[in-house]
């Protein structure tokens, strides 16, 4: 028991000498201890004793010294870290679920779910889980129906996004799941919405079967601050397609119907892109991908949320190779980074590429 006379804040000015594995393990001492970790003034100290200084103090301005310490530190020493679960109930081994990040909590905790997925006793499942990480271990919730609510069916491959959207004046956190693979054999186009709220308890809600994207796959998506964005991908007789839709935020409920993009200046019919938003959600960025014919694409687009539109984005230097299957991510809102991908007589490539604005 720590001495009654020493404050959170002496015990955050002690542990701002120490080294950043040491602060971690004292967390786990006890509660005092614990919440003299949380405060953002220790970090900055733990932060001058490490060589990446500079670069945390500018990521410190957005998100503050805690989060930007454990981003970049995590960045700086590449690792795969295996993290293991707390309890024994978790989700069970399976292949093709939907997955995406949810949010972070103010102590820092990363907070994900996943739905769905291959079993080998069913086949499919309908299980929806969160799964919550802090100090490289991983906490899960299965996420059980309100009494009466509706539920999607057993599905593999379906996309999932998490936004954030204003309903009665404040803003939420909502899951928009869409189509998948059916247990029978089948692609269908639902679409459904849960309002993140409480973790054992879900009251989803499946949009009207109105005008709504065709069920497909190969296509790619972006989670942006007007809402989800689809584009492309093949339809069930392989053809390629070229329409783009949105789910909108701004609607009462929010979330409540797609909306078919009638621009037309936008990308053409393809399939395997790569639709990637910027961190903030401001804009995505389209590149690559497979035409009608086969042939490998590298033209780059971008559609911009607050307008919502479509438009080709002029790329400075040489742009590169053509291709399709290939992995793209955002670093920051003016740097992007792509790997890898297949040419159009299925080279692969294995180099990295980056787009700076």
């Amino acid at each position: 028991m720590p001495p009654p006379d020493l404050s959170v804040d002496t015990f955050a000015r002690i542990l701002g000498f120490l080294e950043p594995s040491l602060v971690l393990m004292a967390a786990r001492v006890c509660q005092l201890l614990r919440q003299a970790t949380l405060g953002d003034e220790l970090w900055r100290s733990v932060s001058r004793n490490v060589g990446a200084y500079p670069h945390i103090a500018r990521a410190a301005k957005s998100l503050g010294w805690r989060h930007a310490f454990r981003q970049l530190r995590m960045c700086s020493s590449p690792g795969w870290t295996q993290v293991h679960a707390t309890q024994e109930m978790k989700p069970s081994p399976r292949p093709h679920a939907a997955a995406t990040y949810t949010t972070t909590t103010p102590d820092g905790s990363i907070q994900w779910a996943i739905f769905g997925g291959g079993t080998r006793a069913t086949g499919t499942t309908d299980e929806l889980w969160f799964g919550t990480l802090a100090d490289r271990e991983v906490t899960w919730t299965q996420c059980e129906a309100v009494d009466g609510g509706d539920w999607p069916q057993s599905r593999t491959k379906a996309d999932m996004w998490a936004v954030t959207a204003m309903e009665s004046g404040s803003a939420h956190r909502f899951l928009v799941l869409f189509s998948g693979l059916r247990q029978e054999g089948y692609r269908d186009n639902e679409t459904w919405v849960l309002r993140l709220g409480s973790p054992q308890e879900a009251a989803w809600r499946e949009l009207e079967p109105g005008d709504a994207p065709c069920p497909r796959f190969h296509h790619c998506s972006a989670a942006l601050q007007c809402g989800v964005l689809l584009f492309g991908g093949h339809n069930w007789r392989q053809q390629e397609l070229g329409d783009s839709w949105l789910l909108p935020t701004d609607t009462a409920p929010p979330l409540s119907s797609w909306k078919k993009c009638a621009q037309r200046q936008r990308p053409q019919a393809r399939a395997f892109a790569t639709l990637t938003e910027s961190p903030s959600g401001a804009f995505a960025v389209l590149f690559g991908g497979a035409d009608q014919n086969g042939l490998a694409l590298n033209d780059t687009w971008v559609y911009t949320a607050s307008t919502q539109a479509w438009g080709p984005l002029s790329i400075s230097g040489r742009p590169p190779a053509p291709r399709h299957r290939h992995g793209m991510t955002a670093f920051s809102e003016t740097s992007m980074a792509m790997f890898g991908g297949c040419s159009s007589e299925y080279q692969l490539d294995s180099g990295v590429r980056g787009l700076l604005q």
